[in-house]
This record gives structure tokens, sequence and C-alpha cells, in this order.
């Protein structure tokens, strides 16, 4: 139904370029082999209508079926913590600038206080669920690690998510302006 509208509103087309199949095949199958959660489904459905959004010259890149395969393994807390990073970055930036005051106004911050801030912006509430993620969202490349000792998190331009973290969030949030 959401298709139909988006074809007929003339904000995507209604042909399907191999990369758009590639990410139709992804979406399908997390819909087939699991119990899908609405998180990864809506981010999933989002990459796959702004790829079809897309110019024919931007639908012959890979990027949206790479993109699909890496949501495809995230789970609901990571996205909500990515959703919440992103939100803040581009939303919220003084909240960014209070993390950096309770340090001094240094870009390297006790763990504890973005912690803290990831609970309560993402509403998992709890900073220890935030933990148990963090570390699977530096794995995946998506956030900055802590320094090497563990002890400060260094809050970079993009707010820990790394050029690829940053990008696939900013492609998601295309979906908005269909």
């Amino acid at each position: 139904q959401e298709w139909g509208y988006l074809v007929e509103k003339g904000s995507i087309k209604d042909e399907f370029s191999p990369h758009i199949k590639y990410c139709i095949l992804e979406l399908l199958s997390f819909l087939e082999s699991e119990m899908p959660d609405e998180e990864r489904f809506q981010v999933m459905k989002k990459i796959l209508f702004v790829a079809a959004s897309e110019t024919d010259e931007e639908r012959k890149k890979h990027i949206p079926h790479a993109y699909m395969k890496i949501v495809k393994q995230l789970s609901s807390e990571e996205i909500l913590i990515m959703n919440a990073i992103f939100n803040i970055l581009k939303n919220k930036p003084d909240k960014i600038d209070n993390l950096k005051n309770t340090n001094k106004g240094r870009s390297n911050i006790f763990p504890d206080e973005w912690l803290n801030l990831m609970a309560l912006e993402s509403g998992l509430n709890h900073k220890e669920l935030v933990v148990i993620q963090e570390q699977k969202l530096i794995d995946k490349k998506l956030i900055s690690p802590r320094d090497q000792r563990g002890e400060t998190i260094l809050i970079n331009n993009n707010f820990r998510l790394t050029s690829l973290g940053l990008g696939i969030w900013e492609y998601i949030n295309k979906y908005d302006k269909l």
C-alpha cells in the first residue's frame, strides 16, 4: 500500500534494478527466516524505499544492498541506540555540548555520561542495556570505540558514529523526504 502511494506520488519508480531486487530479497528473507521485529523491519523498509527513489545512476551502486545486509544483523536495541545517536547529532547538539561541559569542555568524556544519555534518549532506560549493545556496535564498525583503557569516550564531530554508521543513518533518513 505504501509502495503504491509513493509510486503514484512520483517519489519512487515502479522498476526494479538488480540492486533493488537484492534489497527486496534481503527484506523477504528477513521476514521469512526469523521473528521480525518492528524496528529492524522499519529501517530495512526505509532502505528499500530510498533505493527505489534514486536516479538510474544511483541505482547502479551496491550501497543500499550493503546497508540492508548490515541493518539485517542489528538488534532492536542496537537500532534504538543508533537512532538516538543520530537524533542527538542532528537535532539536539546542546546535549553534546552538555556532555562536553561535564568534563570541562574536553572532547573526551566518561563512559557513564554517554551511557546514561543513550539509555534516556533511546528509551532503553538502563545504562546496562546500552553497555550490552555498545561493543556490538563497535564490532560492526558503526560507532567509535572507547580509548585504549576504556576510561573515556572521544566525542568526535559525528558523536561517535563512524562514517559507515553516519552513512547508513543519513541514507535511512532520506525516507522522510519522499
